[in-house]
């Protein structure tokens, strides 16, 4: 299937949808931490620091999915579609994802296409199961200070870590930077609002030339 501009929209709504539930993600973060910063901050700020790391993680991965896909060649059992539904599905998706990078002018070096971090988060116990079954037993959660605050601590033995003064996010032995995150996702996007109004203004256009 040859993708259309047009075909591509719904797909720059939800990257704009995603960049939104971002921003209001990062508007909590950082109000939670600059509590902590002035000493002027409760349990409650600690959660929501949490909280709103992992919101702006998955509004992160969400993106990450509509920009590079992850499917196997082989259909997955239990798919419930037939060989050749199946191959046609992976052919669309492949191509759509393909289409909106090219649209956006994202490159396959963006900071959004590494989802270890993310993924850690979606698969927490089976981490927290591999790490301990290879023997850790001290393991620490949810601190929040300065790495290098960490004393003899292993990083690799950190559920989570959030160091406010760089705002990078680990959990166990992944970690990512919030501020670069962010900085990713606003570039995306604004570029998926400029070219999402740029086709609704062609659109107007020819409508206006259909009805004159």
């Amino acid at each position: 299937m040859e993708w259309q501009h047009e075909m591509i929209k719904i797909y720059l709504i939800e990257v704009m949808r995603q960049r939104d539930f971002a921003r209001h993600s990062l508007d909590r973060y950082i109000s939670a931490r600059d509590n902590f910063k002035a000493d002027a901050f409760t349990y409650g700020d600690i959660v929501e620091m949490y909280a709103a790391a992992q919101a702006l993680l998955t509004s992160a991965a969400q993106i990450s999915k509509l920009l590079w896909v992850v499917m196997p060649k082989r259909k997955p059992s239990g798919s419930g579609l037939s060989d050749e539904q199946y191959a046609a599905k992976r052919s669309f998706t492949l191509a759509r994802a393909k289409a909106v990078r090219k649209v956006l002018n994202v490159s396959d070096d963006s900071i959004l296409k590494n989802r270890q971090v993310r993924n850690a988060v979606e698969h927490f116990d089976e981490r927290i199961d591999s790490h301990i079954l290879d023997g850790a037993v001290q393991l620490v959660d949810s601190n929040v200070c300065s790495v290098h605050e960490l004393g003899g601590i292993d990083p690799i033995n950190m559920l989570r870590h959030i160091d406010p003064y760089t705002n990078r996010v680990s959990v166990l032995d992944d970690g990512t930077s919030l501020t670069e995150l962010w900085s990713a996702i606003q570039s995306i996007g604004s570029a998926a609002a400029t070219h999402h109004d740029n086709l609704r203004t062609t659109n107007a256009r020819t409508s206006t030339l259909k009805t004159t």
